[in-house]
């Protein structure tokens, strides 16, 4: 009963969180040399991984020669992990090999970063009631699709930076299918990135892989404006949704970050940058510090550390020993 209910039923945010929280990716080598690799992850990125997988394993298939292709997933699983399966030719096998593609994909393109609307190639079924918040509990419809329900609030994150199609039902059976649209057209989208150029949470100097946040969400009935969006990092886009944590708008387009206990998180200082070398000199001198040819030759011969003797020396300077550095070893010849 405790998995259908997850299955079919969204938790709280206090689980969701605890379960993200959980989060991890191990690796360790076993005894014959082989990479054994164990994790776990949220649903809404369990899901991203498993389209990744397919997309993988469906390029190796495509350049296989002969014609042979892998074996496929299993039809509506497309956010379950494949189950493994003896012979080299199963399930575990084809992800194992997909798993491979994209590490080698990574590190021949590097990491690049899609603007939100592209990123979640996800599908996640809501009801607009349940985004705006009009319903709770049994009556709400927030779901991965093939997969888990997952709460409220997190498809809310999802929607406020995607692709979205609306569809109109009667009895569970559509009726009308809308055109795909974009939440942050491509202008508006080109200008937010112009204004903000990375996270705008305090001290946060993330500028990739951000996603564009609507402070007052468009199911509340917020605008798709310059002046109702900013750019945040996946990490602390979450934080505002599911964390907790609330955006303001002010007066002067300016915005305040606020914790889930409503104090207000201060904003970060501009990073104090040099405009010409040689102020380096003048700062230094005014610092008193003397850079040349031998600052960065260590003084240290290579012997091994004397711990006792440091820690004595730390605790001399903090007040906390009698003695003063040294003072032990002649402390210790005038008892003798």
């Amino acid at each position: 009963m405790r998995t259908y209910r997850r299955a079919t039923r969204p938790d709280d945010l206090g689980e969701v969180n605890a379960r993200h929280a959980e989060r991890h990716l191990t690796c360790h080598w076993d005894e014959d040399g082989s990479l054994v690799v164990q994790g776990r992850l949220s649903p809404e990125d369990g899901a991203l991984v498993i389209k990744a997988l397919e997309a993988a394993a469906d390029m190796r298939s495509g350049e296989r020669k002969g014609g042979s292709a892998e074996p496929s997933m299993p039809k509506g699983g497309s956010a379950e992990p494949s189950k493994p399966r003896d012979g080299a030719d199963g399930w575990g096998a084809r992800n194992a090999g997909a798993l491979v593609t994209m590490a080698e994909t990574l590190l021949a393109t590097g990491p690049t970063s899609q603007p939100g609307g592209e990123r979640y190639q996800v599908v996640v079924h809501a009801d607009f009631e349940t985004l705006a918040g009009h319903r709770d509990g049994d009556g709400e419809r927030c779901e991965l699709e093939d997969g888990p329900a997952i709460v409220a609030e997190t498809a809310r994150r999802l929607s406020c930076d995607a692709s979205l199609v609306a569809m109109l039902e009667a009895d569970g059976e559509p009726l009308n299918v809308g055109r795909k649209t974009r939440s942050i057209p491509p202008a508006i989208r080109r200008a937010l990135r112009s204004r903000d150029g990375g996270c705008r949470f305090p001290s946060c100097t993330n500028r990739r892989f951000v996603d564009g946040h609507h402070v007052r969400h468009w199911a509340h009935g917020g605008e798709t404006s310059l002046s109702n969006l900013l750019e945040l990092c996946r990490a602390h886009h979450r934080l505002v949704h599911e964390g907790g944590f609330e955006i303001e708008r002010g007066s002067d387009d300016g915005f305040t970050f606020h914790r889930p206990d409503g104090e207000r998180i201060p904003a970060a200082p501009p990073a104090s940058i040099v405009s010409k070398g040689d102020e380096v000199v003048p700062r230094n001198r005014h610092a008193g510090l003397t850079i040349d040819h031998r600052t960065g030759v260590p003084s240290w011969g290579g012997e091994t550390l004397d711990y006792g003797l440091a820690l004595d020396n730390l605790l001399g300077r903090a007040g906390l020993l009698d003695f003063p550095f040294g003072g032990r070893a002649e402390q210790e010849s005038s008892n003798a």
